[in-house]
């Protein structure tokens, strides 16, 4: 089914998107500002899409958040390898995400719960567009010497701390519900 593809598309996007940051080039650093784009819109494209012919199921509302992880995990992969992510924040946003799918959304959906994004989760999602987009500009901008390397990676470790710290905080409005559920047998 389409809306399928469309979230499935996002993880050949997170592999292009690593190799063209690791070319460490003004040029690749901007195809991948559009990558990054190209993602956005399959994000939105997808749901919209499901929405309107009337397909939205749990495997899509699943399937959308995974590629979503999944792709950022390669944008920070990515950023890491060129040293602008601490490997600590990789580290955090690994753990958050396999909390996410391996322990939490599981237990949610056997439990009955929508396993759908709620409103932080799109939140930390927009933030994480709209970072990785200001952080490969900046990248760009220090591949043609028009950036001091050491101020791009201080904005990076800034921008990349409060996504990070967004995403875990996210994980509460996925946390609350479940707990209630336990709570509540």
């Amino acid at each position: 089914m389409l809306p399928h593809l469309l979230s499935l598309l996002r993880l050949p996007l997170g592999v292009l998107l690593y190799v063209l940051v690791l070319r460490r080039q003004p040029w690749p650093a901007v195809a991948a500002l559009g990558v990054v784009v190209a993602a956005a819109l399959t994000d939105y494209f997808d749901g919209a899409l499901a929405r309107r012919l009337g397909v939205v199921t749990v495997l899509g509302k699943w399937l959308d958040a995974l590629c979503d992880a999944a792709f950022f995990a390669w944008v920070y992969l990515s950023l890491m390898r060129i040293d602008l992510m601490p490997p600590v924040l990789f580290a955090l946003f690994a753990a958050r995400e396999l909390l996410q799918y391996a322990v939490i959304r599981p237990l949610s959906t056997s439990r009955g719960l929508d396993p759908g994004a709620k409103l932080p989760g799109k939140i930390k999602t927009g933030l994480q567009v709209l970072g990785s987009c200001t952080i490969l500009v900046l990248l760009a901008l220090s591949l043609d010497g028009l950036l001091a390397p050491e101020i791009l990676r201080r904005v990076c470790v800034v921008a990349l701390s409060v996504m990070v710290a967004v995403s875990v905080v996210s994980l509460g409005w996925y946390v609350a519900p479940l707990l209630r559920s336990l709570r509540d047998e």
